[in-house]
């Protein structure tokens, strides 16, 4: 007679994929979003719109030079944002994961790449180097609506 070369004590691949599905599940039920770090994270995303005016616009040194600030200061609650995300969950979840919030994901970060080269181009061409900060708050409140939505979707497409 022959052996299947099975061992029938481990779990089959279905019983494996069912377990792993079941994990994703627990863990997308059991992530937990850091007061404020919305806000967080969309305000230096924002930041971010106006510091690109800010630098690419003709005018004084102070200017240019607060520009850069507002670029350092969005790139430290950016890392601070995922930094408790992480230390609240063990884990960092992707933006660019496959699935269902990839369209989210690219729609907001076409939406802040657009907002910046508006204000870039408003800056070089026009002069309009103050374009960026009024762009800021429309990328804040882009951001919390996305990231908002965006984990909504991630929780749903795991069933949790």
């Amino acid at each position: 007679m022959e052996s299947s070369g099975r061992d029938d004590s481990r779990p089959t691949p279905a019983e494996e994929l069912a377990s792993i599905e079941q994990v994703r599940r627990e863990v997308a039920g059991a992530l937990v979003v850091p007061p404020g770090y919305d806000l967080t994270a969309g305000t230096a995303a924002g930041l971010n719109v106006a510091a690109v005016g800010l630098v690419l616009g003709e005018g004084p040194a102070w200017r240019i030079a607060a520009g850069i600030v507002l670029l350092v200061v969005a790139l430290v609650a950016l890392g601070w944002s995922v930094r408790r995300f992480r230390g609240a969950n063990g884990a960092w979840v992707s933006g660019l994961r496959a699935g269902r919030t990839l369209p989210l994901s690219i729609a907001g970060a076409g939406v802040q790449c657009l907002l910046g080269f508006v204000a870039a181009f408003a800056a070089v061409a026009a002069g309009w180097w103050w374009l960026g900060i009024v762009l800021a708050p429309v990328e804040l409140v882009v951001f919390v609506l996305v990231s908002r939505r965006w984990m909504r979707v991630y929780r749903a497409e795991h069933g949790a």
